[in-house]
């Protein structure tokens, strides 16, 4: 699953490519913790579509979309 983050203390926004989600009730915080052994605790969500912003990111100039490879697998 991919995520975009947006840190809370300078407005960065992270994308990163997230292992497991696991959501703490007691705390009500989203824990995700990604591939590179980074976690980050997401405490609101503003739009759950982050494919979506990605793709508003690319058509800006602000990210090279060209850097992930895919590949079409048909049944």
């Amino acid at each position: 699953m991919r995520a975009l983050l947006r840190d809370a203390e300078n407005q960065t926004l992270i994308a990163l490519e997230v292992e497991e989600a696991v959501y703490d009730l007691e705390d009500q915080l989203l824990l995700l913790y990604a591939a590179s052994g980074t976690n980050y605790e997401v405490s609101r969500i503003v739009r759950a579509n982050a494919d979506s912003m990605i793709k508003e990111l690319a058509e800006k100039g602000f990210c090279d979309m060209t850097q992930f490879t895919a590949t079409e697998v048909e049944d």
